[in-house]
């Protein structure tokens, strides 16, 4: 670990650098480990994966749910049209048969 490193993870912890090699070097508080770990480049990337991890997520769910819209949307289009050139009588007996088939 450098020295820079170091010092500016005591800082941020309140402590000397000496608490700091010590915590490295042996057994230290959960905390202190905790916060060394987030502080150390493992703890950065592993937020950065999770980080991008979440976006795909989001930006996947995103995508299929704005499918999934323009699927309904569709087939309410599809359910006017009927109505307009055959009466609701139609649309009904389509919505008995999607329902039958579901």
């Amino acid at each position: 670990m450098k020295t820079s490193n170091t010092r500016a993870i005591a800082r941020a912890l309140g402590v000397s650098e000496r608490t700091v090699w010590t915590w490295w070097a042996s057994d230290s508080p959960k905390t202190a480990r905790l916060a060394l770990w987030w502080l150390s480049r493992a703890g950065h990337n592993m937020w950065d994966v999770e980080m991008a991890n979440r976006t795909q997520l989001a930006v996947s769910t995103n995508r299929i749910l704005w499918q999934t819209l323009k699927s309904y949307d569709a087939g309410t289009r599809y359910r006017s049209n009927l109505a307009c050139r055959y009466g609701q009588a139609a649309c009904n007996d389509l919505q008995a048969c999607e329902d039958q088939l579901a």
